[in-house]
């Protein structure tokens, strides 16, 4: 690797926290489609469901925070930052290629609303109307958001074996 490239360690940290990452966003999808059955005339199912959905767009974005840092060197800033990441790992970087597929992005998309709405709504009572597509919605998202890390994850790995190559000589 060259100065400018991340290390091997940086690399293989980034590779644990994809694990991590795909654990709880496979956890928190299956936990969304559980409750689904429910009553959903129940509060206490749709809060469930609200922070589900809050908490498998937050296991995302703090993916995608985790790849910026490692090898973009930065995250962005300012009050659009949520959206602004997705910009930038829908583009690829000068270390990386692009980690999320236009698709993918779109989809992404109105969880961050949802998420962006749940947290700065403090009075509000959830309508199961306006967040049932975002859970008939959530399988696809979680597919092509584990389709796009399972690229990126084996140009990470191809980038450490690399590394690990013995010198030509």
């Amino acid at each position: 690797m060259g100065p400018d490239e991340p290390s091997v360690r940086i690399l293989t940290d980034l590779l644990a926290k994809l694990d991590l990452d795909a654990e709880a966003r496979g956890k928190l999808a299956a936990e969304v489609l559980e409750y689904r059955g429910r009553d959903l005339r129940e509060r206490a199912f749709l809060t469930l469901i609200a922070v589900d959905l809050d908490h498998f767009y937050t296991s995302v974005e703090s993916t995608l925070e985790a790849i910026a840092r490692a090898l973009d060197g930065a995250v962005p800033k300012g009050a659009d930052w949520h959206r602004a990441l997705l910009a930038q790992l829908a583009a690829a970087g000068p270390t990386r290629p692009a980690v999320l597929e236009p698709d993918t992005k779109s989809r992404l998309e109105p969880l961050l609303r949802f998420r962006s709405f749940l947290r700065h709504a403090y009075a509000i009572d959830l309508d199961w109307a306006k967040m049932e597509p975002l859970v008939a919605t959530l399988p696809a998202a979680a597919l092509a958001i584990g389709s796009d890390l399972d690229r990126f994850r084996a140009f990470v790995q191809r980038c450490l074996a690399v590394d690990d190559d013995p010198p030509a000589g």
